[in-house]
Parts: structure tokens; C-alpha cells; sequence
């Protein structure tokens, strides 16, 4: 099986992430996740038809209906995260046709290191000046893109735990999911080398190819009612996704 593309994961991701996301089985990948994970489906169901809300389709309507009171920063935003996309695509595409050692596979990996790099520092100055942006600024589709750079900032732990703060600070006003905040919790405390809290990060398993390995959790035995609550996936769905991504990919 191919490798899975990092769109095409974080695709994924966003379905894992976020509720009442769709992610249509349209190539091998999804239809062998559907296949090897059939709880998936159903919880996709239920989260679609209770958070109708939170589709794509009704935060671009509402999106197309504001008057953005940063609408440079928006277009920005949205510019960075397309740059981020493509760079990644092309890292792994560079991979898989020249294999991870390969001299075209290393410049564009290093393009994408340079991406992220130059989106950090916009964002950071951006943050240090007039902090991080709001629904009302930006819309909701921009806050989206500020926190994909901000999950792409793992150069700098302090600064995505800072911008932890402040949008756990917000409370309801935050203008992200409470799921892409537990995310950004979890990448936050293993930063600080501690125990993660929703079960969100998992590595390949060098012991057992094709399976994954979950990165230490507080209070496992009341993990899935900690992920209910913020609108991820029983523990277990997730589980089998990883594995059929990681399955898909590789194994050097």
C-alpha cells in the first residue's frame, strides 16, 4: 500500500479532531480505514448530526457573511497554511519517489523546515504586537489556519504553550474546537517531557511494524470520558486509525 500523504492525513486528523467533520472515502487510504475501523463511521455519524454547526460547509457560510476587522491578516493566514500544505506534500512525494536519504527528498525537507520557520516568526511578531488572533478579526477559517501553525511549531514549546494559555484564558470565546485545544494540550506536556491527557499523541511501534505505540497518559482509566468531553473518539477508534496509517507507511 502507498504511503499515506500528509494532506491525506491530516485529512485524518481533522475527522479524529474535530466533530462533525466528513472525510469521504475517495482513495485506498480511507476506504482501508473504514474497512479495518468500522467504529469510526458511527461516531462520525453521531458527531456530524449533533454539531451540524461545526461542518466546513456552515463556518465558510458564516465566514462569507462577516465583516473582518483583520482582513490582511486573514488572507495571510490562509496564504500560510496553503505554503504549509504544499511544502509537506512535496517532502513527502520527494520520499516516496527518491526515498527519505535521497537528495531531492533532503531539499525539500528542508523547504519545509524553512516554511515553518518563516510562518513561526510571522506569527510570533504578529502575537507579540497585537496577540492572537480572534473570530472577529480573522473569521473562523483563519483561527483554523493560526492554530495549524501553531501545531506546526514544535521548534518552540514555549511559544504554543503561551498561546495555550490564552485561548484556554478565552473560555468559550476562544475560537477553536475544544478538541484541537486538547491537541494542543497534549503536544504541550510532552514538550515538558509529562504524561499527555487525551491520548492524541502516538508514535510507530519499532517493536511490532505496523502498530503504535501511545506516548504516556495520565489517568488512563479515564481517558475516553476525558476525550467525550472535548469530542474525541473513543480511545480505541483512534487506536485502529493510527495503526492503518502507520501500517500504510514504510518501515525502515
Amino acid at each position: 500500500m502507498r504511503k499515506v500523504t500528509t494532506r491525506k492525513l491530516s485529512a485524518w486528523l481533522v475527522l479524529l479532531l474535530a466533530s462533525g467533520s466528513a472525510c469521504a472515502a475517495q482513495d485506498p487510504q480511507d476506504q482501508a480505514i473504514e474497512a479495518a475501523c468500522p467504529g469510526v463511521a458511527t461516531w462520525q455519524a453521531a458527531q456530524k448530526a449533533a454539531h451540524a454547526s461545526q461542518s466546513e460547509e456552515a463556518i465558510a457560510a458564516r465566514d462569507a457573511a462577516r465583516h473582518f476587522a483583520a482582513p490582511e491578516e486573514r488572507r495571510q493566514l490562509l496564504q500560510r497554511v496553503q505554503a504549509d500544505q504544499q511544502a509537506r506534500d512535496a517532502a513527502l512525494a520527494a520520499s516516496e519517489g527518491a526515498g527519505p536519504d535521497g537528495a531531492a527528498a533532503r531539499a525539500v525537507y528542508k523547504h519545509a523546515y524553512e516554511v515553518d520557520g518563516d510562518n513561526l516568526a510571522w506569527l510570533k511578531a504578529r502575537v507579540h504586537k497585537s496577540g492572537f488572533p480572534t473570530v472577529e478579526q480573522v473569521g473562523e477559517q483563519g483561527m483554523s489556519a493560526a492554530f495549524l501553525l501553531v501545531q506546526h511549531a514544535d521548534r518552540d514549546p514555549p511559544f504554543q504553550m503561551r498561546v495555550l494559555d490564552t485561548l484556554q484564558r478565552r473560555g468559550a470565546d476562544k475560537g477553536v474546537k475544544d478538541s484541537e485545544l486538547a491537541l494542543l494540550t497534549d503536544r504541550v506536556l510532552r514538550a515538558q517531557k509529562k504524561p499527555q491527557r487525551y491520548g492524541t499523541q502516538f508514535g510507530p511501534d519499532p517493536a511490532h511494524p505496523g502498530k503504535v505505540l501511545m506516548a504516556p497518559v495520565e489517568d488512563a482509566a479515564d481517558l475516553d470520558e476525558r476525550r467525550a468531553g472535548v469530542g474525541l473518539m473513543p480511545i480505541s477508534d483512534y487506536r485502529c486509525v493510527m495503526e492503518v496509517v502507520y501500517g500504510a507507511a514504510p518501515q525502515g
